[in-house]
């Protein structure tokens, strides 16, 4: 389990086995992100962990086997590049080497291997719907379906197929328009639970 603390000040693993947490960045306070924390935690498909620290920095920890068989992490720093993103509460893939970051003021992809970031899809008038929201969750499912949950404005479903997007909110039938957490499942049919 990787956890991120309030007043901590590092990334954490823990070992239910042996009931111990121990810090990744064991010395924080050589590292920019002593005066920083993270909202969210990412996991990618090499085992690698993003997060964004509340100085607006997207971190990758990428795990490094040594001679003995030990894994220490390697830490990657990510700049956005003049963007003005706020506070992020959800990373989640979205296709090779992207990201989505949701933030309190909106939606972004950031390419890790152009090192460039953007406001998701600037142009598409369906996107426009959520993309200035203050973004909580995000969910991509396999048929092509962003799920992307908001403070205030419900439950938004975006299709990249034919780029159409549905707004949930308490008149359609969400008991409540804040949507802090999120997961698909049935990722054929694309159900959201929140």
């Amino acid at each position: 389990l990787w956890f991120s603390a309030w007043g901590q000040h590092s990334i954490y693993t823990y070992n239910p086995l042996t009931k111990r947490s121990q810090p990744v960045i064991v010395d924080s306070s050589t590292s920019s992100y002593s005066q920083n924390f993270a909202r969210t935690l990412w996991c990618g498909k090499d085992n690698s962990i993003y997060y964004v620290t509340s100085g607006k920095q997207l971190y990758q920890l990428k795990p490094v086997d040594d001679q003995n068989g030990n894994t220490r992490y390697e830490s990657f720093k990510y700049n956005f590049k003049g963007q003005k993103l706020n506070t992020v509460f959800a990373i989640e893939e979205f296709r090779n080497n992207q990201l989505l970051l949701g933030s309190s003021n909106g939606l972004y992809i950031y390419d890790l291997s152009k090192k460039n970031i953007s406001r998701f899809y600037e142009e598409s008038p369906s996107a426009r719907l959520f993309n200035r929201s203050d973004i909580r969750s995000i969910n991509v499912s396999s048929d092509y379906t962003i799920w992307v949950g908001t403070n205030g404005n419900g439950l938004f479903r975006y299709s990249l197929k034919d780029k159409t997007c549905k707004n949930y909110t308490t008149e359609t039938g969400l008991f409540d328009n804040s949507i802090y957490a999120s997961i698909v499942t049935g990722k054929q049919i694309g159900r959201a639970h929140v």
